[in-house]
This record gives structure tokens, sequence and C-alpha cells, in this order.
């Protein structure tokens, strides 16, 4: 049986959440607010007149906060979420999406929204049209990924951005996103409590990393039986030479003995980027590891040189998408970090 994200949550279940208006002079307040709890950017766009109806959920639990939205005209919204994954899931087919930041393409009806921590999600709002967000913290992932043994525990995460519901699994995330929206508008919802909440969270983190592809859960056995001998070679290159500036497209579809076009449709699959992009990853995370250790000298612009980044402004805004912050406000979060003397 064919299924549509109207499926998931009932009109009569989405009226129950008694939704506020929320007008146009307002809604940029509400961004303001959103974006100091988590650390997220949330820009609108009016293509007419902004206006919509907006109900948070859960806005003193850190691990997640649900959202509830009924437009009353159109607009376009960008968000980068910094610290967490947001989950949406549009009930009306006329919601749309800049697909790689080209041209807007609408959201099949089977279709749930999924962005990754410094990734922009900008989406085309209908009048009328309605939308059910859930927005998960980094922390909750990590959680999993720590119990689960994942090396990628700690590692930037990225998933890929839509998710079919007829596909094994949406149709296994789907119960979950209906359960919870029950509860939610529920007067007596079991989610306004912490510990319950927290458990969802840690629920749908779970679920999220099992069923959606990404490139930091590779735990089970099947998984890695499934890599081909050439993944694992290239990944084995990569780690080799992730320090050497010769270290490129070229070379390392060398080293793995396949046509380029294979192992790049291998490593999107594995883990949702190209080789180069997932050697860019591993180049700014083991940066951050060596800001964050107490023992550092180095300054900064050494550090980035070092894993290959030697145009400054470049580094810090690659280092900014990926972890939602510049290198220096690392440095300023971590204890001594005086031992840094020059910032980018």
């Amino acid at each position: 049986m064919q299924s549509n994200a109207r499926d998931l949550i009932d009109s009569d279940v989405f009226e129950q959440l008694r939704l506020p208006v929320v007008r146009p002079s307002t809604l940029s307040t509400v961004a303001r607010q959103l974006c100091g709890k988590h650390g997220d950017s949330y820009k609108f766009r009016p293509e007419d007149r902004l206006s919509q109806n907006m109900v948070i959920h859960g806005p003193e639990n850190p691990e997640l906060s649900i959202c509830a939205v009924k437009t009353s005209s159109a607009f376009v919204s960008e968000t980068v979420a910094q610290r967490g994954v947001n989950i949406m899931i549009p009930l009306e087919p006329e919601f749309s999406v800049l697909s790689d930041r080209k041209s807007w393409e609408p959201v099949a009806p089977a279709s749930v929204l999924v962005s990754s921590p410094g990734r922009p999600q900008c989406i085309r709002w209908p009048e009328g049209g309605r939308l059910f967000a859930l927005r998960i913290s980094r922390s909750a992932f990590e959680g999993v990924l720590s119990r689960a043994g994942a090396a990628g525990a700690g590692m930037p995460m990225h998933f890929s951005p839509i998710m079919d519901l007829n596909s094994e699994g949406g149709e296994a995330f789907s119960p979950l996103l209906r359960a919870l929206a029950v509860d939610v508008a529920n007067d007596e919802a079991l989610f306004q409590y912490p510990d319950v909440a927290s458990a969802w969270a840690t629920l749908i983190a779970s679920a999220l990393l099992r069923r959606q592809p990404n490139n930091v859960y590779r735990k089970d056995e099947g998984a890695r039986e499934e890599m081909p001998a050439f993944v694992k070679t290239a990944l084995d290159y990569i780690d080799r030479r992730l320090q050497d500036e010769d270290l490129c497209r070229a070379s390392v579809v060398a080293a793995s003995g396949v046509p380029a076009r294979t192992l790049h449709y291998w490593f999107k699959k594995l883990f949702c980027v190209g080789p180069i992009a997932y050697a860019r990853q591993l180049r700014l995370y083991h940066i951050r590891a060596e800001l964050m250790a107490d023992d550092q000298r180095s300054t900064i612009a050494d550090i980035a040189a070092r894993w290959g980044f030697y145009d400054g402004s470049a580094f810090a805004a690659a280092y900014r998408a990926m972890f939602g912050e510049l290198p220096s406000v690392t440095v300023k979060r971590r204890e001594g970090c005086s031992a840094l003397p020059k910032a980018i």
C-alpha cells in the first residue's frame, strides 16, 4: 500500500494542536527566539504577505522540539540547523524545496525532508499549507552512536535529504512520527515530561541513523560486508594521505582501481558525499579535534595548514558551515583557550 505524508498525521489530530496566530510583524521575533535557543539560523522571505500559525512544543527540552505550522500566505524559508537535525513533514503537495540551491522542485507526497547540521534547507511554503516538524539535538545522535560503538561518533553528520515513506526505511519510520503526533495533540501528553521527551529523541535518532542513508552509522556487520573492497581500499588510501597536498580525486580513483563514476556512486550510497568531500570532512574533523585539545600550542592558521587549508577565509567559512561556529569560537570554548594566539 502506497503512503503519503498526509497519512502520518490525521487532520483532526493536527487541528487539536491549537495553533496560535503569528502575524508578519512577530514572525521575525519567533525566528530570533529559535536562533537564540538552538544556535540555528532562520530566514523568511515573503512572496506575498508573510503570515503563519505556529506552535512549538517542548521548548524547555534541549533534545527534542516539535513544531506545527499552518500558513495563511505563501513565503520562502531558509533554515540552517547547526547542532541538530530537522525532520520536516509537509502535509500538502504544494510545498517545494530548492535543489542544490539552483531550482525549485515539488516535494513528493510520500516525502519527509531531513536536514543535516550546517546544510541550508530552503522551502517554499504554499498558502494554507500545513507542516509538522521535529528537531533532534546532536547530543541525542551522539548518545546512540556511542552506545552502538559506531566509528562516526563525533564526526560531522550528513543525511540523505529526502526520506521516501514507501521505502523500507520510511515504512519503519512512519509509525514513530504518527504516534508522536497523536501524543503531542493530547491534553495529557506524555511528551511534556522531560524524561519521556528525551526517550523520544533517542528513539527517533536511532531510527533515523539506522534507516536513513548517512555517513556516521556503520556498525552492523551486514553493512560492512556490503562495502565493496575497492571502497575499503579508497578509504585506506584517504586515511594514509589525508595530510598530503597531492590528495585529489584522480589519485583516490587510481588507488581504488575502479572508474571514477563507480567510486563516486558507492561513496554517495554509503557516506552521502563523494570521496573528496569525504576527505574534506575528515580534515575538518581532525582540525576541530586539535583545536579542542588541552595541550595545543599551535596557531589556528598552522593547524589548518597542516590539514591542507591555506586560505584563512575559505577555511573559516568551511569550518563554520560544518560545525556552526568559527574556529576562534571553538578555541574560546575550550579550557585554557589563551594557548592559541591567532584566530581566524
